[in-house]
């Protein structure tokens, strides 16, 4: 791969075009760390909902029963 020449030596378009890469490379890493935050957040959610339902298991409630002792325990707080 040839060197690339240093920007002193460059025109204003060559320097122009370099800067236009270099935006575009970050945009294409941005794309790629914004897809693996959401994957990662995902993953996470799936996880704290996984916890929960194995909580509800444990408790010897059904869902619908956990549901209702939530909403009466929600209903609660907003009256304070």
């Amino acid at each position: 791969m040839p060197r690339r020449k240093k920007e002193e030596n460059m025109s204003l378009n060559e320097r122009i075009e370099l800067v236009d890469t270099q935006i575009s490379e970050c945009k294409e890493s941005l794309v790629s760390l914004k897809s693996q935050r959401k994957e990662l957040e995902n993953a996470r959610d799936e996880e704290a909902m996984q916890n929960i339902y194995d909580f509800i298991k444990a408790s010897d409630m059904t869902p619908t029963e956990f549901l209702s002792v939530l909403q009466e325990k929600a209903a609660g707080q907003e009256e304070l």
